[in-house]
């Protein structure tokens, strides 16, 4: 089994060389699985945070470049999971302020990007993959606490940054867990010099692997 892992994009703020990298990647690749580790979308359009009147693109215009780079994504793999990470939670806690969309079906991530298989998290071939919501300030320290968790092999997304790290099992078992890079702009307005690396993994029977563009 081969997992190629679309890391954090944020589209419509995704770096366009690095995700035709990614893609020319999968190409050649041709993975069994495509996992999206989590901020496939930013949906900047309904963050609470406050927004630069000059940069805020419509909900529509989010969702119109989103499809139209889920499609490319859609013919290098027969199977492609989509998780949920933070920025995907926007939309969910812009409607709890608005209970009365709440009930409207077409007001959902799935819905909205036309996705079959949308979920928290995922279980592949014996490795978790999952967006986490854990930050640290060395690359590797998040990867190392969310494998506590879970106890397995396991990809998060999230940090930004690359890293793989080991840690001891038992008596002589090892595992292993990676932190997937990002795909996303690395110069955005609302911090300076952020310690972010392009890159994904790729797990091939198990086996991690980073890449960078």
């Amino acid at each position: 089994m081969k997992v190629l892992v679309l890391p954090d994009t944020h589209i419509p703020y995704h770096d366009r060389d690095c995700l035709s990298a990614w893609i020319s990647r999968a190409r050649s690749i041709r993975p069994d699985v495509v996992v999206s580790i989590g901020d496939l979308v930013d949906m900047y359009a309904v963050s609470t945070h406050e927004r630069d009147p000059r940069r805020v693109l419509t909900l529509q215009q989010e969702i119109t470049q989103a499809r139209e780079i889920i499609g490319r994504i859609r013919e290098v793999s027969p199977r492609f999971v989509v998780l949920e990470g933070n920025h995907e939670r926007r939309l969910y806690r812009y409607l709890m302020r608005h209970p009365e969309l709440m009930s409207l079906e077409c007001l959902t991530i799935p819905s909205l990007l036309g996705l079959d298989d949308y979920r928290h998290h995922v279980e592949i071939d014996g490795v978790m993959y999952v967006h986490g919501d854990v930050v640290s300030a060395q690359a590797g320290a998040a990867a190392h606490r969310m494998s506590a968790k879970t106890a397995m092999p396991t990809v998060v997304g999230h940090t930004h940054r690359l890293a793989l790290v080991h840690r001891r099992v038992g008596a002589s078992g090892c595992t292993w867990a990676a932190e997937s890079g990002c795909l996303c702009n690395l110069d955005p307005d609302y911090v300076w010099m952020p310690d972010w690396q392009h890159g994904w993994v790729v797990v091939d029977s198990g086996r991690p692997s980073l890449e960078t563009p």
